[in-house]
């Protein structure tokens, strides 16, 4: 504390010295509060500017440039985001529509391709089996058969013979795929009456075997069609498989039937599936077969003289006269009668051969002919 009286001597002094000395260059505090207002709005601002230019442009970008970049960046590191999996996803879901759409349309022109060759106008059947036509068209598509089998069902029960021919081919190219047409070729069998129809349709019925449930069906369609029962013997051989019993059980009521074209079947048939049926029966069957004026019933009797009468091991159509037994002069004279007078080229060269025996411990006979 000063002493008292020593205020009243200094202030004066104090006062006019304060007066005498010059003021400082100072920043009053209303220009310093003035700017410090003017850089903070800028600041602000353009904050605001940076955040709505970025908004703009983030809406305006595409699923692909929202993808992280590849490398080692952070994203990548902790794996692909809900975004980034949302949008492969979809890209994904649009490429297979596109496969899609591609396979539908190619499988459309194949079935169309078949349905063309199936009802083309020709009404003249293929000389071949099966028609080239018919497997070129099923041949063509890469993928699945089975898309096939509604047309081929479909052109089973038309009522052309040339489109059901047509149809045989089909089910002959697609083989044991067409195991589901069986009825259906059964019952075309029973509506048609065309050979060259019921041929190409008993080649099917082989084709897609073996199928033994299919049998007791096809005897009914012999029995009622007994003058085709070259087309059948094929067929029924496939349908039945290995199992020899099912066989015979099914085809040797046909060897007392009173038709004799259903004996030549049957016989034809159980000389190759079975050892277990007699041979003098079946040979009895093939003699009167040869001596037969019937191109089928000849052909049949050939057959089962071949089977019963060739050795394997020797040159297929050489008799061996010891396998004919107490039947060899019937047999040999019939083979003679087809040779004289069969009208087919291949029947008259045919019988020759069969009736020309191999060497054996018995004495050789040469037949003249």
């Amino acid at each position: 504390t000063p002493p008292p009286g020593l205020a009243p001597q200094l202030l004066p002094q104090a006062l006019s010295s304060a007066a005498s000395t010059p003021a400082p260059d100072t920043v009053s505090i209303a220009t310093l509060m003035s700017s410090t207002v003017i850089k903070t709005a800028l600041i602000i601002g353009g904050l605001v500017l940076g955040l709505a230019i970025s908004l703009q442009l983030a809406r305006h970008q595409t699923p692909s440039s929202i993808a992280p970049p590849p490398g080692n960046s952070p994203g990548t590191a902790q794996g692909p985001s809900p975004l980034d999996v949302a949008v492969r996803t979809r890209m994904m879901a649009v490429r297979e529509r596109g496969a899609d759409a591609r396979t539908d349309a190619a499988e459309s022109a194949a079935l169309a391709r078949l349905r063309e060759a199936l009802h083309a106008a020709t009404s003249r059947p293929a000389r071949v089996r099966p028609d080239p036509t018919i497997r070129s068209a099923i041949e063509a598509w890469a993928g699945p058969r089975s898309i096939f089998l509604p047309l081929l069902r479909e052109a089973l029960a038309s009522d052309r013979p040339e489109v059901v021919t047509r149809a045989a081919s089909g089910v002959i190219v697609l083989g044991p795929d067409a195991i589901d047409c069986g009825q259906d070729l059964i019952l075309a069998l029973r509506n048609n009456s065309s050979g060259h129809t019921i041929a190409s349709l008993g080649w099917a019925l082989a084709r897609i075997g073996p199928a033994p449930d299919l049998l007791r069906d096809v005897l009914t369609v012999i029995w009622e069609k007994p003058q085709h029962n070259l087309a059948f013997v094929a067929c029924l051989e496939s349908l039945a498989g290995e199992d020899a019993s099912r066989v015979q059980s099914a085809l040797a009521p046909l060897l007392r039937d009173a038709d004799p074209q259903l004996q030549e079947l049957a016989s034809a048939v159980l000389v190759k599936s079975t050892s277990s049926t007699p041979v003098p029966e079946l040979l009895r069957i093939a003699i009167a077969s040869l001596s037969s004026d019937n191109l089928n019933s000849q052909h049949l009797g050939l057959e089962i003289v071949s089977r019963c009468a060739t050795n394997p091991r020797q040159v297929a159509d050489r008799v061996s006269l010891h396998r004919l037994g107490a039947a060899t002069d019937d047999v040999v004279a019939a083979l003679i009668q087809v040779a004289n007078h069969s009208q087919l080229v291949e029947r008259r060269t045919r019988a020759p051969r069969a009736s020309r025996p191999t060497r054996t411990r018995a004495p050789p006979r040469e037949p003249g002919l």
